[in-house]
């Protein structure tokens, strides 16, 4: 990547075994803590974790499926802040070496492209 990508969204840092977790305010629940970071081992369980977590949080279609660009006005923002909401806990759940394989500024805030590469 040529450029570095700074999230837009304020996170926080924990330490989970020497890897990092990044988490919003209100994304500090038990079960979240509990994903681990996607790498090269842990697939399997990242995403069965991770799919139930966004599940939980209504948020699943926002990744399995693309937006609606027709919407406006409040219907807009509401689709938005559920589309961000969701991109943080993905990217939030993904080890350095994943974030810099899939993330980029066109797509940081799009759960469905995020989802689709993995």
């Amino acid at each position: 990547m040529s450029e570095e990508f700074i999230p837009t969204s304020e996170i926080t840092f924990e330490s989970n075994n020497n890897n990092y977790i990044m988490s919003s305010d209100q994304d500090n629940s038990a079960f979240s803590k509990s994903i681990p970071l996607l790498d090269s081992t842990n697939f399997n369980e990242w995403l069965v974790r991770i799919q139930l977590y966004i599940k939980h949080k209504h948020l699943l279609k926002y990744c399995l499926e693309p937006t609606n660009n027709s919407l406006s006005g409040a219907s807009e923002a509401n689709v938005n802040s559920k589309k961000t909401e969701a991109a943080l806990i993905l990217i939030s759940h993904i080890s350095s070496e994943a974030f810099y394989a899939v993330i980029d500024k066109d797509n940081s805030e799009d759960p469905h492209h995020i989802w689709k590469m993995y």
